[in-house]
Parts: structure tokens; sequence; C-alpha cells
């Protein structure tokens, strides 16, 4: 129940946390190194406090902090006092909240595993060897509560009601534990505070044991954020992918402490794993989106069952169980950091991701042994099934490639050297991989010069140009952020989502008859793309929490939106729903919603509090603007639905270039993208010729109750199904 609480209490925190630091990926990053670090310090407890004061001893101080940690009930995973301070950077003001809204309460679930474990090998009655399969009981738990949390909590219950469950659950855990106190004061022995001497004569464990313990957990720690921040932001922008690799995270703990040998041979099919992994890295982006996250994860999941495989096949005596829990939460917490804290840091891109994806593969090749006999033929057959499977992709297209294509061949190639290396000398498999895979990260030509490489806490950015020169593009991961034709004239044109023929087009020229919108508010910079709409008798005001984005959009040197509009433009910096609700009730004529978190809307932009706030902040007549592009979601029966509670009007409108036949860029149709928009007003006269006007329409209204509200939102409600 320890696990499943502490599990819940993540993506809890996650959703809380969220609406005040604009609705980052780092959010969800930051706070697993949060729950790893304070892991680290439940098991330290345990250990240094069975190590001093003994089991029996140590078992009423546990009670005292428990009826401690009810002081802090109903938890508040996001106190307003700390998070409310925008003059301190936002890791700090997370790493705080966290710290006194959920801590203690975490800590003592966290140590509750090992603990348990402890007092049950001091038991008369039992057999030692039982308590690691606990271990397994408990990750099933977490991964339980991982999984039920988007499914079951969140669909049903709003976020007030989720924190008193919680709160419910922490008390009936209590009372269990203390039954549990009481089985350990009637079967103690006393002799099972001295340690077990099994791994030498002073009961100490080899230093080379540690250091596997530590690499074991460290590894699989940081490709867990690295996988994470690769896929929703470079692979695809897919709402709640960030719960599948801590589930499979989770599984592979399940597995390998379920058996009693550990997990011995579960590194055989690693080689034909990242076979499979460097092929889909050799072809880039040209791959279905589907088939990159199959074997990005597959990887990720066979490397996490070699590492912890070979960390539970080498646990030590159950006598020395806190202290094996011990190093392997140093591993996770060292893990995590490297990627919240220290990547950000060293490296302007999430190059973390393939160093430590070599790392991992140079530290399998080398702990997992050589033997040639029969029984590994796992370490060659896996390769070559590998192989197998890239020509089969290959002659169906399915890599949607050119078959007489260099990087097939080039992948090809490698993976025979992975077959041979494999077969004959082990460890030379993870450093072909390794070399293979920097080569092909490493920077190189291509069409696309970049201008500037940056990382902020909101993500990672980069501007390149494009076509020699004509185009600067601002990119973030996948996801095209604004971009500008930089020939004479043709400065002043917007392009991408916002081209003079999109739906934004069309409100900007209706708003233009008697002078409508002299004070626009975008929240979303970018590169400042719709300040090219601007005339000499409006200001615009653009809300951006990213000072990063800030700084690229004033740049002249990459764009030159904001210098060249005609309009008085200003940048207000800080989260738009803080800032807005500073701003005079009726102070803008037209509010557009154009913030981006990768590729969609942060959820805590589009709620009925959030919306009821633009509509205050609306002059009489005036307009509010969703930009609601997404491959993955469809946010339009939600605003529509919200819209319907609040007794507003709402209109949606999609625009595919493909279909304008008075479309101004032919010759650059690559930069004009389709987009989807949704208009909302206080009453259907504020629309004037935009309700006649093609493409705009009645917007789909969904239930009452898919009005998403700070308390109550879920994903599953507006997933595209089709």
């Amino acid at each position: 129940m320890a696990a499943f609480l502490a599990f819940l209490l993540q993506p809890m925190a996650g959703k809380a946390l969220l609406p005040v630091l604009g609705g980052a990926a780092s959010v969800w990053t930051l706070c697993l190194t949060f729950f790893q670090v304070t892991l680290l310090a439940g098991y330290a407890y345990t250990h240094y406090g069975i190590a001093i004061a003994g089991t029996v001893r140590q078992a009423p101080v546990h009670l005292l902090l428990l009826l401690a940690a009810t002081l802090f009930l109903p938890v508040d995973p996001a106190p307003a006092r700390y998070l409310a301070d925008l003059s301190s950077p936002p890791e700090g003001r997370l790493l705080l909240g966290l710290v006194t809204g959920i801590g203690l309460p975490f800590l003592l679930l966290s140590s509750t595993t090992p603990l348990l474990q402890r007092w049950f090998v001091g038991m008369s009655g039992v057999r030692p060897e039982d308590a690691w399969v606990f271990y397994s009981y408990s990750n099933i738990g977490s991964l339980a509560a991982l999984l039920s949390y988007p499914l079951l909590f969140e669909p049903l219950l709003p976020l007030e009601s989720q924190v008193r469950a919680w709160s419910a659950g922490f008390l009936v855990f209590l009372g269990l534990v203390c039954l549990c106190m009481v089985a350990l004061a009637r079967r103690h022995q006393p002799e099972a505070d001295v340690p077990h001497e099994r791994d030498s004569a002073k009961g100490e464990v080899p230093r080379l044991r540690l250091l596997l313990w530590l690499g074991g957990s460290a590894i699989p720690a940081s490709l867990l954020s690295g996988v994470t921040a690769h896929l929703t932001v470079d692979v695809a922008s897919v709402p709640l992918l960030w719960v599948v690799p801590l589930a499979l995270y989770l599984l592979s703990f399940v597995i390998v402490f379920a058996r009693p040998s550990g997990g011995e041979g579960t590194g055989t099919t690693m080689p034909a794993a990242y076979a499979l992994l460097l092929a889909v890295v050799t072809l880039g982006p040209s791959g279905p989106i589907g088939l990159r996250i199959l074997v990005h994860l597959g990887a990720f999941f066979v490397m996490c069952l070699a590492l912890h495989g070979k960390v539970a096949a080498t646990r030590p005596a159950p006598n020395q169980l806190t202290l094996f829990y011990l190093v392997i939460s140093i591993g996770g917490a060292l893990g995590g950091m490297f990627n919240s804290l220290a990547a950000p840091w060293l490296f302007t891109t999430h190059a973390e991701y393939p160093l430590v994806l070599a790392l991992s593969a140079l530290f399998a090749a080398f702990v997992g042994g050589g033997s040639r006999g029969p029984a590994s033929w796992g370490r060659w057959a896996g390769p070559v099934i590998a192989g197998v499977a890239i020509v089969l992709m290959w002659l169906k297209g399915v890599l949607g490639v050119d078959p007489s294509g260099l990087t097939l061949l080039q992948a090809l190639g490698v993976t025979g050297l992975l077959v041979w290396s494999a077969r004959h000398f082990q460890p030379l498999w993870g450093i072909a991989f390794a070399v293979w895979l920097g080569c092909i990260l490493a920077p190189g030509g291509g069409e696309k010069e970049v201008l500037f490489r940056a990382r902020s806490f909101y993500g990672t950015f980069r501007v390149v140009s494009a076509d020699a020169g004509r185009y600067h593009l601002l990119e973030h991961g996948n996801i095209h952020h604004g971009g500008q034709l930089r020939d004479g004239k043709e400065r002043y044109y917007p392009l991408f989502y916002y081209s003079r023929e999109s739906p934004v087009g069309q409100v900007f020229r209706e708003l233009r008859i008697g002078r409508r919108a002299k004070r626009v508010a975008v929240v979303g910079l970018g590169t400042g793309g719709l300040a090219a709409y601007g005339r000499p008798w409006q200001q615009f005001t653009f809300y951006e929490i990213d000072p990063l984005i800030v700084r690229i959009a004033r740049d002249p040197a990459l764009f030159t939106h904001l210098r060249d509009s005609p309009a008085r433009c200003r940048v207000v910096t800080g989260d738009a729903r803080l800032m807005l609700g500073m701003a005079a009730d009726g102070a803008y004529d037209l509010l557009i919603l154009d913030a981006y978190s990768s590729d969609a809307i942060p959820l805590h932009l589009i709620t009925r509090e959030a919306v009821s706030l633009y509509l205050r902040k609306l002059a009489p007549g005036g307009l509010l603007l969703f930009h609601v592009s997404n491959r993955y979601l469809d946010l339009e029966p939600v605003l529509g639905a919200i819209s319907s509670t609040l007794g507003a009007q709402a209109l949606a409108a999609r625009y595919d270039p493909g279909d304008d036949e008075q479309l101004h860029y032919e010759k650059d149709a690559r930069y004009v993208f389709s987009s989807k928009w949704v208009l909302l007003a206080r009453h259907q006269t504020d629309f004037g010729g935009l309700a006649r006007s093609r493409p705009w329409k009645r917007a789909v209204a969904g239930p009452p109750g898919a009005a998403w509200t700070d308390g109550w939102s879920s994903l599953l409600y507006a997933w595209r199904f089709e």
C-alpha cells in the first residue's frame, strides 16, 4: 500500500504543479528527481536507523514520525506561498514547494519497503530469502498506481477530492504499519540485528559489487528521464506518453526481483534491441512515428531488464538488504539529478540521452560476462534476428526510405558488426554501438544552418537558416514555433499557422473594420510572428513565460517581427494566467491564446476558470481566439463545453492550405501549415461577418462534464481515436 500511495502522489503532485509553472515538460523531470532523492533519504533513514538503534528500538521512532506526518494532511503538493514568488527560479520554487508540501509523508512512504523487509527478516518462523519478493510486490503496487491515475482517478475525481482520498489512504496505511509493529514485537529474534557475514569475514560487500549496484541503477534512472524527454519532444508530443517509460521501468523491477535467481540471462537480448535502435536512430525522422516510439521504448525496457537484472542477481544476504537499497537509491538519485540539474547546464540539446545510451551499452557489455558456450546463444542470435527484422521492414517499406539508400546499408553493416562482436567478444558490441551512435549524432552538414541553440527550463530551442538564409525558423524538437522570410518586404508576411489566408488572418481583417482591435494581447510569443498583423493604431502585448524565447524574438539577427511591426509592441515575462490576472478588466479587444508546450496548449490555460478570466479581460464586443492545432487532441469539444457553461458563444475553423486556391505562397507552401482555431465571444453579434464566413462554423460542444476545470481535467476526453 505504501508503494501505491507513493506513486499515486507523484502524478497528483505533477498535476497540481503544472498550472503554476507554465505546463513545462521539465516540471515532470524535476518532480522525478525530487522523488528519487527523497527515496534515497527514506532508504538512508531505514539503513542508518536500524544500524544505530536496532530493529525493535527503531520501530517506535518510526511510529512517532508517521504521527508527525499526519500534521501535513491533507497534503498540499503545490503550496502557493512558495510557488507564487516569480522572482526566484522555477526549479527552486518547485523543489521548495514539494519539500514543504509532501516531503515528510513521501519520505516515510519510501522507507516502508526496506523497513518492513528488514522487520520480516528479524521475525521467527520465516525464511529470510522470502523478503526479496516484497520488493517485487511493492513495484507492482507502484505500477498499479501509476496506470490507474490517468485511467481512473484523474477522470473521476477533481484534484481536491484526490487529495482527500489520498490523505484518508495514508491514515489507513498508518494503521497497517501499527499492526506490523505488533507482529514484530511478538516474533522478533534479537540475533537478527547482527549483520549476516556472507560476503566476507567482516560482513562487508565488495567494492566492485557496490559499483555494479550504483551503475546498474544510475544508468536506467537517467535513461528514464532521457527517453521520456526524447519521445515527447523530438519524436511525438503525445500526451500521457511519459507514463509509459516509467511503467516499463517499474515493470523491470517486478520481473527481476520476482525470481530467486534475480535477472540472470536478461541481458542476452540487449544487443538485438540496440541494433534495432541503432537502425532507427540512423534513419532519423524519416521513419514512421509509431515504429520509432516502439523501438525506443523496447530498447529502454530491455536495457532496464538487463541492468536491473544484473543488480538483482548480485543482491546480498537479506540481513544487508537496507545497504543494498541505499546504494541503488543513490544510483537512482544520481541518474535523475544528472538529467534534471546537470544536463541543462552542460548541454544546449538533449545530448544526455544518446550519451547515456552509449554508456549503458558499454556498461552492460563489460559486466555481462563473456561466455562463448551454448548457453550464450542469445548473445549472437539476438543481433541476427535484429538484422533480419531490419531487412524485412525495409523490403515492406515500413522504414519509409528508398531501398537503395546508404543509410540502410550503414545500419545493416553495423548490425553485422554487432552480430560478430556479440558472438566472439562481448564487450566489442557495446564499443561498436557507442562509436557508431556518436558518429551519426555528431554535428554535420545539411540544408539548415544552425544560427542559435540554447536550453531553458521550458525546453531546448534552436534557430536555423534554410534555403541559403532566405528563412529563419525557430524549432523545439520536431515542432516549429514560428519563422520569418528575410527577403525585403516579404519579412512582414506571417508564415506557418498564421498566414493571411488562415483563420487568424480572417479575424484580424474582420476587426480592422471600425478599428475594433486597438488593444491586442497574445499569450505565447514564439518569434513574434503575429506582430506582422499590427497597424499603427494598435498596441500588442505579448505574454511569454520563457525569458529565452523573449531573447530570441528580440534579437534582430534572428527575427525582426517585433522591431518591424507598425504596432506598438511590448512583452510581459511570466506565466500568462498570473500576469493577465494583474491586468485591468476590459483591457483588451482581442485576446489570442497561442501558448505551446511542445505540441499542446498547457492545460491550465484552457480550464473554465481560465476562460472566465480571459472573458473578464475583454472589452465589450471583444473576441477570444484559441489556437488548438494538435495531432493527438481535439480541444474543440472541450472549449465548446466550457463556453456553454459560461454562457458564451463559440465558433471553430480548420484551415488547410492545400485547399486554398488563393494562397500567395505557392512556391513556399511548405512553410504555410494547416491549423485549427476556436473563437469565443460573449454574444453572437460580436463575431460580425465571421459568423457567416467560410470556414467558420458553430463549435462542437462536448457534454457539460467535458468542461475542464482547475481541479479536474482528463486528456482521455479529448483524445483523437480516429
